[in-house]
C-alpha cells in the first residue's frame, strides 16, 4: 500500500497523507509504545521512502514482493523479510529501528534472512 502512495506522489500526483503514521513512527523510536493500526509497515516505509527517496521506492517496488513470496515459503517471517528489504534498500543495517518499530527479529534470523534476500533480489 505505502508504495503505490509513493508511487502516485513521485509521478506527479497528490501526497496521499500519512501523518498519524509518521506520528506513530517518531513515538516508537522514542519509546513511547503505541499501537499499530491500518497496514502495519507504512510509518516504517515512509522513514526509509523519507531518507533515500526514490531509490528505497525502486528497490523495494522491485523486490519486496518477490522476496516475501519466496523468502516466507522457506520458513522466514514477514517480519524478517521486512526487515531485509529495509536493510538492502537502505544499503545500511536497520536492525535498531526495525527492532523499535516493532518487527519481531533476531540477530542470527537477522543475518540469514539478509544473506538469503541479498541471493534472491533485483538491482
Amino acid at each position: 500500500m505505502e508504495t503505490v502512495v509513493e508511487v502516485c506522489r513521485s509521478a506527479g500526483g497528490d501526497q496521499i497523507s500519512q501523518q498519524p503514521a509518521k506520528w506513530l513512527f517518531l513515538d516508537l523510536m522514542n519509546g513511547v509504545p503505541r499501537q499499530k493500526r491500518g497496514y502495519p509497515n507504512i510509518g516504517l516505509c515512509l522513514y526509509c521512502y523519507a531518507q533515500h527517496g526514490p531509490t528505497f521506492l525502486r528497490f523495494a517496488t522491485l523486490n519486496e514482493p518477490i522476496l516475501l513470496k519466496k523468502m516466507t515459503t522457506e520458513g522466514y517471517s514477514v517480519d524478517e523479510v521486512t526487515y531485509a528489504v529495509c536493510s538492502l534498500a537502505m544499503d545500511r543495517d536497520m536492525w535498531d529501528i526495525c527492532r523499535k518499530w516493532g518487527l519481531t527479529i533476531t540477530a542470527d534470523r537477522m543475518a540469514r534472512a539478509l544473506r538469503e534476500a541479498r541471493s534472491l533480489c533485483r538491482q
